[in-house]
């Protein structure tokens, strides 16, 4: 299940909540209880590579021209 980041403009406190694209946004802060809350968006992280199953190569998953670098493929 995906986490999602929150900041609470009123105690700039950063919270994270576990929940599916289908289920509603977080109605208060947990710190303080106000609902000014915006969510945080951050980069999306792959981890790690699979074998591919007829070529042999890696695949990440990710539209690659020759190394991703990090995750080696290529």
């Amino acid at each position: 299940m995906p986490t999602y980041d929150y900041r609470c403009k009123n105690c700039d406190s950063l919270f994270s909540v576990d929940k599916s694209m289908n289920d509603p946004n977080p109605k208060t802060c947990p710190s303080c209880s106000s609902i000014k809350i915006n969510r945080v968006w951050s980069n999306i992280q792959l981890k790690g590579c699979e074998k591919g199953s007829s070529s042999g190569d890696k695949n990440c998953g990710v539209s690659c021209s020759g190394n991703c670098g990090s995750c080696g493929c290529g």
